[in-house]
Order: structure tokens, then C-alpha cells, then sequence
């Protein structure tokens, strides 16, 4: 069904949306299909491209074409995305096995807004700490761990634990 398309916004999408949904209701977003990806046309339309794609929850990398600015724009949280941009052309792909050229890899949580009117990039930060207010400790009944899982909930952290056993005692 990609790329999803309205008057302004042409959209790809690899990965998973899990909060289309929400942005859904919260937006007033109706499209013809329920596909996480279809919301991502009308989301730019209504909060712009960057400031949709902080909203964004799942893993994804998208690449966006905005008809009415003649822009460009690649984005990705974890989901790998790697590009060159040579002269007057670019490729995007998601894995360097993809192409016998050597590319660059998008950094996580970020995105690149290129102007195709004169090629010129620029860069923006997709990170969000209001969302990353949870973290997992790994647990090994030492003190380190403890300490580490105690400073997280002081600070106001959803503190996560997971313990290993490895079967060794110590000496």
C-alpha cells in the first residue's frame, strides 16, 4: 500500500507505528486504511514533519517528501538507515548490503532534511527525554547493580530489574 500520499506529504515507512491509534484520536486523523503508516501523511500536515516524527512511537525509519517545500526528509529511531548525498542526488537504503557504494549510517533518533532546491542539509534530533523516563537494570546482587537501580528511582526513573543466575559462586 506505501507510499501513503496527500496533497502536501509522500511517505515511506519501514518498521512499526505502535501508537498510530493514539495519534489517531488525539488528531482527529481518519484515513482509508488502518495500516500504521497511513496516519503519517496527515500527522506532518497537522505538526510538521520533524515535530510528528517525535511523536512517533515504535521502531522506524521513514523518508517523507514534502511537494509543497521541495523537501526531503530521512528519519530513523533504531531501525537502521544508511545514505549518501553526492552533487544533485541521494540514495537511501536500509542496509549497506544494498548498494555497492559506500554509505553513511543515519545515527538513531535523528533526521535529515534535505532542500532539493539547492541540495543544502541539515540535521535534527528526534530524542525525547520526557519518553525515555523508564530503564532496566541487569542485576547481579552486587552492590554496584543496587546502587545503580536506587540512583534511576531517585531521579525519578521507572526503575526495571532483571536478574541472571549464572550458577557460579563466588570465591
Amino acid at each position: 500500500q506505501q507510499p501513503f500520499i496527500n496533497d502536501r506529504f509522500v511517505v515511506v515507512h519501514n518498521g512499526i507505528i505502535s501508537n498510530d491509534k493514539e495519534l489517531r484520536k488525539e488528531y482527529n486523523i481518519v484515513t482509508d486504511s488502518l495500516v500504521d503508516t497511513a496516519i503519517l501523511p496527515e500527522l506532518f500536515s497537522i505538526v510538521g514533519v520533524v515535530n510528528g516524527l517525535k511523536k512517533l512511537e515504535g521502531s522506524f525509519s521513514i523518508l517523507c517528501y514534502d511537494k509543497q517545500e521541495n523537501v526531503f526528509y530521512a528519519a530513523r529511531n533504531f531501525t537502521p538507515l544508511h545514505y549518501k548525498i553526492e552533487d544533485d542526488s541521494f540514495v537511501f537504503v536500509s542496509s549497506q548490503e544494498m548498494s555497492n557504494e559506500e554509505l553513511k549510517k543515519l545515527p538513531p533518533y535523528s533526521c535529515i532534511e534535505i532542500n532539493l532546491n539547492n541540495m543544502e542539509t541539515s540535521t535534527h534530533s528526534l530524542w525525547s527525554k520526557e519518553r525515555n523516563k523508564k530503564v532496566l537494570v541487569i542485576c547481579s546482587s552486587g552492590i554496584d547493580s543496587t546502587t545503580t537501580a536506587y540512583l534511576y528511582k531517585y531521579l525519578g526513573y521507572d526503575v526495571g530489574l532483571i536478574h541472571f543466575t549464572y550458577g557460579q559462586a563466588a570465591q
